[in-house]
């Protein structure tokens, strides 16, 4: 039993190296964890019991915490992390929040609960990313010998975690009748937020975030460069020692991806609606404040969508929906110029946005023009099969 340093992707760990005793190899980011675990090891090849530390009754509120304390002394990009931890932290498992409940209380049974709730109206890689995220907090509790194994690690093999349902509905095309129909029941400033939206296909914490400085009437464009993140976290109450749950807002000076970054075209008619908006409501930085002056609650946009939707008598959508439908006229005007689309869109991948919306690309005279092709370039194998 030994350890070493190892260097894997230019970053140097230190490998307990306990293949003399038939337990395989582990690396650390320290050499006092390595210490630490090897230390452990040895005590219990000795047969020496651990004696009860105070660290088994953590609530999965205080692993979290230690958890990014210490990735935060690496220097590590954490935010995503916290993001994660955020999300999971809310979930109910066994009629209460996962917060609250001790990490030892978690068992291999409440992995599908944690997978449902993590996977709700979320997209695969950002599902599979919060499972690693709470994987690798559950692996720095074993570290810290609050719990001795990770649930994950006890699934049958060939279990699959499914991170999304198996049938996935298409995206529904949403017609410009509406939209508009939508947009014309609302008030004026909030009219031109849903057209805005729907011409531009900005995301939600983009929209909160977009000051006067980032429109351009001269250009005819909008520059994306910032978001609104939502920070949502339990705290303890002091005099009842019960968590709730607070929610505040961050300016985040970038947006969901490095793609998201970007430049987008406004039509001349949003460009004139926006100029018309501007002098009614351009003497605030923002340029779609709530009623206050301040960020909009991310919970208004479906509120006022719902709203909207039974008042124009229209099947109801998400907020995100404008998104689509904005995807749905770009493509319209590109046609198969994916790499705009998704620079617009602003895509990681271009990938993603053929995935997303490929099955939209094709109309019924397309569709007849190729079935046609198909006949014409198959056509003598008609006579091999009769």
């Amino acid at each position: 039993m030994k350890i070493r340093k190892v260097y894997k992707h230019g970053n140097a760990r230190y490998q307990v190296d306990l293949r003399s005793v038939g337990m395989g190899r582990k690396d650390f980011e320290t050499i006092s964890k390595a210490e630490k675990h090897l230390e452990k090891v040895r005590r219990q090849i000795e047969g020496v019991r651990e004696e009860s530390r105070d660290n088994i009754d953590w609530t999965f509120h205080i692993l979290f915490e230690k958890f990014l304390d210490e990735i935060k002394k690496y220097g590590k990009d954490h935010h995503n992390k916290e993001r994660a931890l955020r999300t999971v932290s809310s979930i109910i498992i066994a009629g209460r929040p996962l917060v609250e409940m001790k990490v030892a209380e978690f068992v291999v049974g409440d992995i599908t609960t944690l997978v449902r709730g993590i996977r709700d109206g979320r997209a695969r890689k950002t599902v599979q990313g919060f499972i690693a995220v709470f994987r690798q907090a559950l692996e720095f509790a074993i570290e810290e010998s609050v719990i001795s194994q990770n649930p994950f690690n006890n699934l049958k093999e060939g279990v699959v975690i499914r991170t999304k349902d198996s049938e996935q509905k298409d995206l529904v095309k949403i017609s410009e009748d509406i939209i508009h129909k939508i947009a014309d029941v609302l008030p004026t400033h909030r009219r031109t937020m849903v057209l805005f939206s729907a011409y531009t296909g900005l995301r939600q914490g983009e929209l909160r975030a977009l000051t006067w400085d980032d429109i351009d009437f001269v250009e005819e464009e909008v520059t994306v460069n910032k978001s609104i993140i939502n920070r949502s976290e339990y705290v303890r109450d002091r005099k009842t020692g019960e968590y709730f749950q607070t929610v505040s807002f961050d300016l985040r000076q970038s947006t969901k991806t490095k793609a998201g970054m970007r430049k987008v075209p406004m039509a001349g008619f949003i460009c004139t609606l926006m100029k018309q908006y501007k002098l009614q409501y351009g003497n605030q930085k923002l340029v779609f404040p709530s009623g206050t002056g301040r960020v909009m609650s991310h919970t208004r946009f479906s509120a006022l969508m719902k709203s909207a939707c039974k008042k124009a008598g229209v099947k109801p959508i998400r907020w995100h929906d404008l998104r689509h439908y904005c995807a749905s006229q770009f493509l319209k005007v590109y046609g198969n110029d994916w790499n705009r689309v998704k620079t617009y869109i602003g895509h990681a991948s271009i990938r993603t946005t053929i995935d997303t919306y490929g099955h939209w690309i094709e109309n019924k005279d397309e569709k007849i023009a190729a079935k046609e092709l198909l006949n014409e370039r198959l056509g003598h194998i008609a006579e091999q099969v009769q």
